[in-house]
């Protein structure tokens, strides 16, 4: 999986909020330091990387992961460690690596 060793990005690309948080990613995505998931139907990625200007790795998940991974909603930020181990951080954590 892309994701390991990586802070993931749980995000709708037709999400007002994901598309505003996500114009923060851009040091993160320079450095390799993140991949975006997000479920099929959910938006166009193509789109929503032109509004944002820059690019990150994007992993496709079916709905019903994709869904446990958003409680309570998008966007969701996580850590994956080698080992596949999913943390999820809050978005000050997650932008500033603390």
């Amino acid at each position: 999986i892309l994701s390991r060793d990586r802070k993931m990005y749980v995000f709708r690309p037709s999400c007002d909020q994901c598309l505003v948080s996500a114009s923060l990613l851009s040091g993160l995505a320079a450095r390799g330091e993140v991949v975006g998931v997000m479920a099929p139907g959910m938006g166009d990625v193509e789109e929503f990387f032109a509004k944002i200007g820059f690019r990150f790795p994007v992993e496709t998940l079916v709905p019903g992961v994709w869904f446990g991974l958003l409680y309570p909603s998008p966007p969701g930020y996580y850590y994956v460690d080698e080992a596949g181990k999913l943390t999820r951080l809050p978005k000050e954590v997650f932008f500033t690596g603390r």
